[in-house]
């Protein structure tokens, strides 16, 4: 059981740096095509979807949510690319729906090193003020 579990775990950091992988290589390439990383590149990257604009807004979006410092940028983007109030809405309903990336990855990459650091009662301790009717609150408490 312990080794399926590992054989997982490797699996779940593979296919978080091959989905990175792949996003910097495409918009790499993409880029690559232009002289400079501009508002008009970028622009131009996304509109090119046509319709699908904010389909592929939301995937840029999601890719990059676990990058330090990149969604408040992503953020002012969208609403130079949608308007202000359509680009309100869309980064507000995409922003919230990115938040689940990096959760999932702490939760399932990095459970085991908080186990390790968090040993014992205190861990259970957290585990039960977590769950149930009280969980939300113990979440925006802590």
């Amino acid at each position: 059981m312990e080794k399926e579990r590992k054989h997982r775990k490797w699996l779940h950091i593979l296919l978080v740096i091959g989905v990175f992988g792949l996003f910097a290589v495409t918009v790499g390439y993409y880029f690559s095509l232009y002289d400079t990383f501009t508002r008009e590149n970028l622009r131009a990257f996304i509109g090119g979807f046509g319709a699908w604009a904010p389909v592929a807004y939301a995937v840029l979006y999601v890719v990059s949510a676990p990058i330090p410092f990149l969604a408040p940028a992503l953020s002012a983007v969208g609403g130079l690319l949608f308007g202000t109030f359509w680009g309100t809405v869309l980064v507000l309903v995409i922003a919230s729906g990115s938040a689940l990336v990096p959760f999932t990855m702490a939760r399932y990459l990095g459970r085991e090193w908080v186990e390790g650091k968090l040993k014992g009662k205190r861990l259970e301790e957290i585990y039960q003020q977590s769950e149930g009717s009280k969980g939300f609150t113990f979440i925006i408490l802590q």
